[in-house]
């Protein structure tokens, strides 16, 4: 701008002049301010009052025009005083202004003196840009940068985005500190070949790279094994998906990779397991094992957990669940001992070795059974379950009777003896201390797989040769002074396990027993009698057992796994949907829609690891499984190859069961996607039903007789041979190829059918197709649960809630999406301080949404201390966990609804509308929403 110069001649008119100026100023959008000498504002236009919150010029005028700017430091107040001093300057720059209510604009000021005729500075006009707006956006935006990279710094991914000739444009922490960079800003610019990687590995990269981009196609999910620094072998997960401009046209990539090799050998350990279940469960033979759940409030009161099919040979027993009343059956003369020895199992832990008499319901006879259990102790030490085996020793206990009754008769007796022996695949033993001779039956060497013939039987001196040359290195010592010492005072029955060396090479697990005989005085003789019995078998099940404790304890680990992803899951959708709400960059959208799927495919997997847990059922109501097959059918039609032909066979009469309808059609889409998958060039896919009575007999499927409602799911695709049939319900076994699955599915099948008390086998042959079973209790109740798609959009809304999280993430994002619906939220991290909160203000709560899982003082407990406060009190929970065990008791306590995390606005503000207009007291609801 220039000076402004008023002459003597003009001073008269200049009232004139300025008006005429205003009336043109005031119409321009800048700002225009005039002021004196010493910068007192005498005039201004109506843009820069308006904009300032001012209705009048009276506010303004008479004040220094330095009052009004915001100066950051004195470089700034210097360029200021510079603006509306002489110097006259064509070069705008920036400043900040006050407005009325403290609301700050930011401007480009240029200020020009005005002179009168002598040359004299006499004030000054200033002309300012408004560049608020502009300003602003610059600060979400770099708000909402600063926010991405801070949740992508926190996620157990490695993140990144390159250019289309695969030039880093970002990268996320964990990416940096994984290529050893320290700031991931010193990323931006390279290539992997100036990250330490191996030349193989970036090789491998840029060649994935380059597919992406060239084919305009994602890698998602894929594996690759690495060697670690210590040389073992590491796997990761890698995905990368092409960004495209708005033109559609591929610029660069992002890609993300996690390191899964915990989670790879946590697969492995539980294939093995699940091999090792399934060959115990097919193979159990004179004996079966059991896991029994003690009562704390009666210990002789127990629950049958887990008990094999072999029950039903061993003690006649057809329904496992009647073993729970197994004392009930004990011999008359053998009960008091068994229920002392009980006793001290119970309350002292005791290891339970006890051979007894029991009742055979299906041979209605008394049968003979040796039970072994050890106590299992919860972290405080107290007994919660017995593990256990019990074997058939009826034959072993005839044999042992009939020997001591023949050893007093004849040779014909004792040829008598040895055929009962024989029959009985029991290996017996005669040792005469005087002379150091053992004799032993032919079923002594054929158990141990030698020739009878090459071992002296003569009479000589002959322990060692047929005992103890054979006895393990490890139990030689223990075995000879135990046997020794009983010689020495034998007492009572001889007894120990130890092990003798195959004739084929491997090791052979015994159980010896023996007794000395007496003479008819009943003074003991030189001679001791006993049995060899090959408990090798049993054995191996005690370490498949413990297997199957690990693969509990593996179910366990998967399902906390996917209650604390979950967790983080909630912060990442959250804030990413948040995020969404309000970013206008059109080239952010894409990245954040990308994490939010990215979370809705994470929850999805999360979802499959608790069926497999067994943590996934969400509600229990009566189901008709038509309408689950018509739905699946239907979602079928929209989806797959128009060359497989759908068609249903609907024979049950009355298709109902009880259970949750969502999980049995996720299960039965499962089993139809794999169909499909079986049919790459077309086929049929049959879905049919039918009611079958299971009578006891005829039952194998390990589930009780009784009424069930029969699904069957056939295929005519390639099938399956029977290496694939033994791993087909393992998790994480899969026979597609890398990336296109996680071998989740059918586990989580298998886990849903379990979790609704029901089986599912599977028959195939290669090239004949396939046909999944599924049995389900049936029930008569007609009314049916609907199932429903409907996409509810987020409801807002004006309450109060309480909200109480331990997880911070969860708790921060949470509030702030109740937040954004219009609702006021108090959060609390610690159960102690919101209960104490609700004492004093409960009257002004609304609403509380109450975690499940949190320390110190539970969901539950927090919310029976809060009811006590107001019975009336209205609640929901959430819990990265399904719907089970406390959530259950907690809905039935009067919690009103349920959530599960990860949820999505518009999940989360549903059930907030839906609970707030619930209005009869918690006492009166079925604790359902």
């Amino acid at each position: 701008m220039k000076a402004f110069v008023v002459s003597e001649e003009a001073e008269g008119a200049g009232k004139l002049t300025l008006e005429m100026l205003f009336s043109v100023y005031d119409s321009l959008t800048d700002f225009v301010v005039f002021c004196d000498h010493n910068g007192v504002i005498t005039s201004t236009n109506n843009s820069f009052l308006k904009s300032l919150g001012f209705s009048t010029s009276s506010k303004l005028i008479g004040r220094n025009f330095k009052e009004l700017f915001v100066l950051k430091d004195q470089k700034q107040a210097d360029e200021l005083k510079t603006r509306i001093s002489k110097t006259n300057s064509e070069k705008e720059i920036e400043f900040t202004l006050s407005g009325k209510n403290g609301a700050e604009l930011f401007v480009e000021l240029n200020a020009s003196p005005i002179l009168n005729s002598d040359g004299y500075q006499t004030g000054f006009a200033s002309v300012m840009r408004n560049i608020t707006k502009p300003r602003k956006a610059e600060q979400e935006m770099a708000q909402a940068k600063k926010l991405l990279q801070l949740i992508t710094d926190n996620i157990p991914y490695s993140v990144f985005w390159k250019d289309k000739n695969s030039v880093y444009v970002w990268a996320n922490k964990n990416y940096a500190n994984n290529a050893k960079v320290e700031d991931p800003e010193n990323i931006i610019g390279k290539t992997d070949y100036d990250l330490p990687w191996k030349k193989e590995e970036t090789d491998w990269y840029r060649e994935c790279d380059k597919k992406v981009l060239e084919n305009d196609t994602p890698m998602l999910n894929f594996h690759e094994s690495f060697l670690k620094q210590d040389g073992s072998l590491g796997w990761i997960e890698i995905s990368k998906i092409p960004i495209h401009d708005e033109s559609g046209q591929v610029i660069g990539l992002l890609g993300s990779y996690i390191d899964i090799t915990q989670r790879k050998t946590a697969e492995d350990a539980l294939r093995a397991s699940e091999e090792n279940l399934r060959s115990l469960m097919q193979n159990a033979k004179d004996f079966f094992f059991y896991r029994i759940a003690i009562d704390p409030d009666n210990p002789l009161k127990v629950k049958t957990v887990l008990v094999s099919p072999s029950i039903t040979e061993v003690f006649g027993i057809s329904n496992s669940e009647n073993f729970d009343a197994w004392l009930e059956r004990i011999h008359p003369e053998d009960f008091p001992r068994i229920m002392a020895a009980n006793l001290r199992s119970v309350e002292f832990g005791e290891l339970f070795d006890q051979c007894y008499r029991t009742f055979h319901q299906l041979r209605n006879e008394w049968v003979w059974g040796r039970s072994i259990s050890n106590p299992v102790r919860d972290k405080n030490g107290k007994i919660t379950h017995f593990n256990g085996i019990t074997i058939d020793i009826t034959k072993i206990k005839m044999a042992e009777e009939a020997l001591a009754a023949m050893a007093k008769q004849n040779q014909e007796a004792a040829l008598r003896y040895e055929a009962l022996i024989g029959a009985s695949n029991t290996g017996a033993w005669e040792f005469h201390a005087d002379t150091g001779f053992l004799w032993c039956s032919p079923e002594y060497f054929s158990m141990l797989g030698r020739n009878i013939n090459d071992f002296d039987l003569s009479g000589n001196r002959n322990l060692e040769q047929t005992w103890i040359n054979l006895l393990h290195p490890e139990d030689k010592e223990a075995a000879h002074k135990k046997f020794l010492a009983y010689l020495e005072k034998p007492e009572g029955m001889y007894q120990q396990t130890f092990r003798l060396l195959h004739g084929e090479g491997h090791w052979v697990w015994i159980w010896s027993r023996g007794k000395t005989l007496r003479d008819k005085d009943g003074k003991i003789t030189e001679v001791t009698v006993g049995t060899h019995i090959d408990i090798t078998e049993r054995r191996k099940l005690e370490v498949r057992l413990s297997q199957a404790e690990k693969m509990e304890a593996i179910g366990q680990l998967a399902g906390g796994i996917a209650h604390d992803f979950n967790n983080q899951l909630t912060g990442i959708l959250g804030n990413a949907e948040l995020i969404l709400q309000d970013l206008d960059d059109p080239t952010l959208r894409p990245m954040v829609q990308n994490i939010i799927s990215a979370s809705l495919r994470a929850a999805e997997l999360t979802k499959q690891l608790l069926a497999f847990a067994r943590k996934g059922l969400y509600i229990s109501t009566v189901v008709n499984v038509h309408d689950l097959i018509l739905e699946v059918i239907r979602f079928l039609q929209r989806s797959i190859d128009k060359r497989i032909l759908i068609s249903q066979q609907f024979e049950a009469v009355s298709p109902t069961t009880i259970g949750d309808p969502t999980q049995l059609q996720n299960a039965l889409l499962n089993l139809a996607l794999n169909s499909r998958d079986a049919m790459p060039n077309g086929g049929d896919l049959i879905f049919s039903t039918s009611q079958i009575d299971l009578q006891p007999k005829a039952s194998d499927s390990f589930v009780p007789p009784g009424k069930y409602l029969q699904i069957c799911v056939t295929d005519t695709g390639s099938g399956m041979g029977k290496e694939t049939l033994s791993h087909i319900f393992e998790p994480f076994f899969t026979t597609k190829e890398k990336g296109k699955g996680t071998g989740l599915g059918l586990a989580a099948v298998y886990g849903t059918i379990q979790n609704h008390h029901g089986t599912i086998s599977v028959s195939s042959e290669l090239g004949k197709g396939t046909t999944f079973k599924i049995l389900l209790p049936h029930v008569s109740e007609v009314k049916f649960e609907t199932i429903g798609n409907e996409t509810i959009p987020a409801i807002k809304g004006q309450a109060r809630i309480l909200l109480v999280d331990d997880d911070k993430i969860s708790n921060q994002t949470t509030g702030k999406i109740l937040e954004s619906l219009g609702y006021r939220v108090t959060p609390y991290f610690d159960s102690h301080e919101a209960i104490e909160h609700y004492k004093s203000f409960w009257k002004q709560i609304d609403l509380v949404m109450l975690d499940i899982v949190m320390p110190k003082i539970g969901g539950r407990d927090t919310f029976l201390a809060l009811r006590t406060i107001n019975p009336n009190i209205k609640a929901f929970i959430a819990s990265g966990f399904s719907i089970n065990g406390e959530a259950r008791q907690i809905l039935e306590d009067g919690v009103l609804g349920f959530i599960q995390k990860p949820f999505q606005i518009s999940e989360l503000s549903r059930i907030v509308n839906k609970t707030l207009k619930i209005n009869k007291p918690p006492d009166q609801i079925s604790g359902k929403i």
